[in-house]
């Protein structure tokens, strides 16, 4: 397993690149905005500059699209951006916070693989730790 980052990371690293990047707004067409279903972010640190890219498009989305997002706080924090920013973000365009259960250990995911997975609830309280969040306009206390 690996990562890719824009954050200093101060472990091993085997190899650096510099790629350009675009806010998905400008990547997409006007269709795709509208007909996507999910998008899934997970930038290791720069979520709070992609959600600040997305922001325009949100209410573009499909009333039943949702948006999941691997926060890491720290991480986020090195870049001065904020898991609260990011949540106050989405929520400006009508998403409720919901938070899929997820140890990032390997040994959790075969099961997770056989429908074992618990489904995502309703997240009110603070972020703290590395956490995948999904972004939903569904405003109940699980998701299906």
């Amino acid at each position: 397993m690996g990562a890719n980052s824009i954050v200093p990371w101060d472990g091993p690293v085997e190899s650096t690149f510099e790629i350009e990047a675009f806010p998905l707004p400008d990547v997409l067409t006007e269709d795709e905005i509208t007909q996507a279903r999910v998008i899934k972010v997970d930038v290791e640190g720069a979520e709070g500059s992609v959600v600040r890219g997305m922001a325009p498009l949100l209410d573009r989305l499909r009333p039943d699209a949702e948006v999941t997002v691997e926060v890491t706080p720290d991480r986020m924090a090195q870049l001065g951006d904020s898991v609260e920013e990011l949540l106050e973000t989405m929520r400006e365009h009508g998403f409720h916070v919901y938070r899929l259960a997820n140890e990032y250990a390997a040994d959790t995911y075969p099961t997770a693989l056989h429908g074992a997975a618990a489904v995502p609830i309703r997240w009110r309280g603070p972020v703290d730790g590395e956490s995948d969040l999904i972004f939903s306009r569904v405003d109940a206390a699980t998701l299906p």
